[in-house]
């Protein structure tokens, strides 16, 4: 299991409240499936979020997520989450790539990531 939090935030350090976050991935094995995998949620009012989902698996070599970011008064941002310590990574991507923390709670052992997005106004 991964638990990502996020934050999406204004270029001048605001939070964003009310932002559409579409995310999309691969399971575990690496395979994409038309209906799972997918998920919409919103910022709250300190421009927040929080998603439970699985570890993507390598697909094409690499473990990502994609990410659209939209707000009605920010330009829409389309990313992708990469993964620190994944060995297809590029030194470029490597900077770029958040770090998972695998962590123990009362459902087992679970993987912890965090994420920021900076969104630019029209």
């Amino acid at each position: 299991r991964l638990h990502l939090r996020g934050r999406v935030t204004s270029t001048a350090g605001t939070p964003v409240s009310g932002a559409g976050i579409v995310l999309w991935q691969a399971d575990g094995a690496g395979h994409y499936h038309e209906q799972r995998y997918r998920a919409q949620v919103f910022t709250l009012d300190n421009g927040e979020f929080r998603l439970t989902t699985a570890v993507p698996g390598q697909y094409y070599g690499l473990k990502h997520i994609h990410v659209m970011v939209s707000h009605p008064d920010y330009q829409p941002l389309s990313t992708q989450i990469l993964f620190r310590g994944d060995p297809a990574l590029t030194p470029e991507d490597a900077e770029l790539a958040i770090l998972l923390e695998e962590v123990g709670n009362e459902e087992g052992k679970v993987v912890v990531g965090s994420v920021e997005f900076v969104l630019e106004p029209f």
